[in-house]
């Protein structure tokens, strides 16, 4: 079994509800924050440069506005 496989398998099991979800960069995957909201859960995933256009995409959400904007 996979640790996604695995981690899944554990999030099913848990009650999500009101909790927030924390893992290392391995498990930040679309897989893990689906079952984590499904569950009524949050969660706070690291995000490093192994995923590019994640880490970019956030980068730019998060960056401060321009003066003037």
């Amino acid at each position: 079994m996979t640790s996604l496989a695995a981690a899944k398998q554990v999030l099913a099991e848990l009650a999500l509800a009101g909790r927030l979800v924390t893992a290392d960069a391995l498990l930040t995957q679309r897989e893990v924050s689906v079952e984590v909201v499904a569950g009524g859960g949050d969660y706070l995933l690291p995000v490093k440069e192994n995923q590019p256009m994640l880490l970019a995409d956030l980068q730019a959400a998060f960056s401060p506005l321009e003066p003037g904007n």
